[in-house]
């Protein structure tokens, strides 16, 4: 989501159509999931059908202003929206981050804390580039870039395509 600074009224209007598409989205997963199986229209178990992801979050790629991307829970599903301006890295990096707030931090509305609080939510948003850091490179990897290849904190950040405060926070943790 965007840090603390007023929204356009265009803005708001691409969250607020995302969040429509992803209330259909929510709805037919709903249908999908509840309907009993001999209900189900042309139901089979089809392994090559592409899953909406391993844990059952739906990602959704809208167009959105001014927001990279933000996750919603709703009727009991967890919805997350990239925009569909985003490089395939920087849509990994996004979707990865909004996991982190939807595991690390799902009782948190930041929408309400921003317009109705004074509290800095600029604490959850570093602990979900953290979390979306380690959940996007290894170990090993990050091994073999600064023991082996003798690789800078610059060159990886460039590599992956994340800041290089995060790349520091990587390395040493």
């Amino acid at each position: 989501m965007s840090d603390s600074y007023p929204m356009s009224d265009e803005a708001r209007e691409s969250i607020l159509a995302a969040m429509k598409l992803g209330l259909e989205a929510a709805k037919i997963k709903n249908k999908e999931t509840y309907t009993p199986k001999k209900y189900r229209k042309g139901w089979c178990r089809c392994p090559h059908k592409p899953s909406v992801s391993w844990l059952g979050y739906i990602v959704l790629s809208v167009p959105l202003i001014e927001v990279r991307g933000f996750h919603q829970k709703i009727k009991r599903r967890h919805i997350i929206y990239l925009n569909d301006a985003l490089s395939e890295s920087e849509a990994q990096f996004v979707c990865a981050h909004e996991l982190g707030h939807a595991l690390l931090h799902n009782q948190i509305n930041r929408l309400f804390l921003d317009s109705n609080t004074y509290f800095i939510s600029r604490e959850f948003e570093i602990s979900a580039d953290r979390f979306a850091v380690h959940l996007l490179h290894t170990d090993e990897e990050e091994e073999a870039l600064t023991k082996v290849y003798q690789y800078t904190t610059a060159q990886i950040s460039r590599m992956w395509g994340i800041p290089e405060a995060l790349v520091e926070y990587r390395v040493n943790h």
